[in-house]
């Protein structure tokens, strides 16, 4: 498990820390490690009509307009996780 320095706040008590996410189906079991800050995924509504009403660019969420750790990436399939 890959530990993410740069998101783990330096006061934490307990800075390296993972979840287990648990599902009975285990193909659907996710395991990873925490931070304590997150990314935005989204803009409320409000707040992009109000970006337009001010005459400025609209911020778009979708795939190709997303950058550094707000891009998404798409889950392994289990067979390409066992391949590692």
């Amino acid at each position: 498990m890959t530990l993410i320095k740069i998101m783990q706040c330096p006061s934490s008590p307990n800075p390296n820390r993972f979840q287990d996410k648990y599902d009975a189906n285990e193909s659907k079991r996710k395991v990873g490690a925490t931070t304590d800050y997150f990314p935005p995924e989204g803009l409320a509504a409000s707040f992009a009509a109000e970006l337009s009403a001010q005459g400025q660019p609209a911020l778009g969420t979708s795939a190709d307009l997303l950058m550094g750790v707000l891009r998404p990436v798409p889950e392994q399939s289990p067979e390409r996780q066992r391949a590692k």
